[in-house]
């Protein structure tokens, strides 16, 4: 009598364990996707590429420039440097690499890119997931991921870059003196000839 006590107590605690722990454990990790991959930095992956030479990283930033279409592939440029979040004033430490970092990946991946970072916008903010070459045989040497995915994180937009007060008043000022030492010039080449 008391095996067969033993055997339903058993039961119970895998049951309770099972209910109570593994059950929602499973759960938390099926919705959130399993654990993510932390994202590393173009200074990291620049500091340290021995580390992550081979290995699947995750990588974020904006995307700058061209995307360069190249058969089923594409070169997208992501800058993730420090600088490019804010405007750089006087008193902010200078810090880390003004840089970004090259992706290989398929075409239609790099195609859901909307906007690219230039003078005048702000690219999208993606993250991509691949594997980082610290010395790409397939490309010539140079460092860069083969990524498999690319999500945008945030889209880009228009930047305002009109003329600030100063800056309007010193093109004005540079104008008219401009075109006062054009015309004292020709007036004087003028009384050269007379």
């Amino acid at each position: 009598m008391s095996s067969g006590y033993r055997s339903k107590g058993k039961k119970k605690t895998k049951k309770f364990l099972i209910t109570y722990y593994l059950l929602p454990i499973t759960l938390i990790l099926f919705l959130t996707g399993g654990a993510q991959a932390e994202v590393v930095s173009s200074t990291e992956l620049i500091e340290h590429p021995k580390k992550y030479d081979g290995k699947t990283v995750t990588f974020r930033g904006e995307a700058v420039g061209d995307i360069m279409i190249r058969g089923d592939y594409a070169w997208v440029s992501l800058n993730d440097d420090s600088y490019r979040p804010a405007k750089v004033v006087k008193e902010q430490k200078l810090a880390g690499y003004n840089s970004g970092h090259s992706i290989w990946i398929k075409k239609e991946e790099a195609q859901k890119i909307t906007h690219l970072g230039s003078y005048r916008h702000a690219g999208d903010i993606v993250k991509i997931t691949g594997i980082f070459n610290r010395a790409c045989t397939q490309h010539g040497g140079d460092m860069d991921i083969h990524a498999t995915n690319l999500d945008v994180v945030k889209r880009g937009y228009a930047l305002n870059r009109s003329l600030e007060g100063p800056k309007s008043l010193a093109v004005l000022v540079l104008l008219i003196l401009t075109v006062t030492l054009f015309l004292a010039n020709r007036i004087y080449q003028k009384s050269k000839l007379d």
